[in-house]
């Protein structure tokens, strides 16, 4: 809905406070005037924040990820549900004929089972997933930790309708060629 822009520190002709400003300009897109008004929401009353984090130009990998098991509205099977891809290759809106591993990652299990839903097919030959066995599980103990961290703000209460909640959470791996990448939470926000 909002404008995504990337400025770089010391570089005039990509200066970072013009893509704060580009950013905070699209409050007022006509798709987010649009948008509102069909909500009925008050223009006057719209506020804006912005999430400004470094760039991530030895990508490894970038993804998605649920708390929680999105087939199991009961949460008697809780899973996490990761949609990852190698690389900068979006993961919500992939090009044309691009698939992403998509798995559910059962943490809480002891045996810490990995069922997956499809697979990546951006990947080199002989390499089997996007994410090696430390990286699920270093992801895994983040989510976890996402999880416990927001369940007082967003878990329901005893006797709620549905025991069902989830924080939805951007991640990359990144680093330099020839470095193990490492983990970057970029948001987690209420799942709705």
């Amino acid at each position: 809905l909002y404008t995504s822009k990337s400025g770089e520190v010391g570089d005039p002709d990509k200066p970072v406070a013009d893509a704060v400003r580009e950013v905070w300009a699209s409050v007022w897109s006509y798709r987010a005037f649009e948008e509102r008004t069909y909500r009925s929401i008050d223009h006057l009353a719209v506020g804006m924040a912005l999430l400004v984090h470094r760039s991530f130009p030895d990508e490894a990998a970038n993804g998605v990820a649920l708390t929680n098991n999105p087939f199991d509205p009961s949460g008697l099977e809780p899973a996490f549900y990761v949609n990852v891809q190698r690389g900068e290759t979006s993961v919500v809106s992939p090009p044309a004929g691009t698939t992403t591993d998509q798995f559910l990652y059962f943490f809480d299990r002891a045996d810490q089972p990995i069922t997956y839903l499809s697979h990546s097919n951006q990947l080199p030959e002989g390499q089997a997933a996007v994410l090696s066995a430390a990286q699920v599980f270093a992801l895994g103990q983040a989510l976890a930790g996402i999880r416990a961290h927001f369940a007082q703000a967003y878990a329901p209460g005893a006797g709620a309708e549905s025991p069902w909640w989830a924080m939805d959470v951007e991640f990359k791996f990144d680093g330099a060629p020839g470095e193990v990448p490492q983990l970057y939470i970029k948001q987690a926000r209420p799942y709705r």
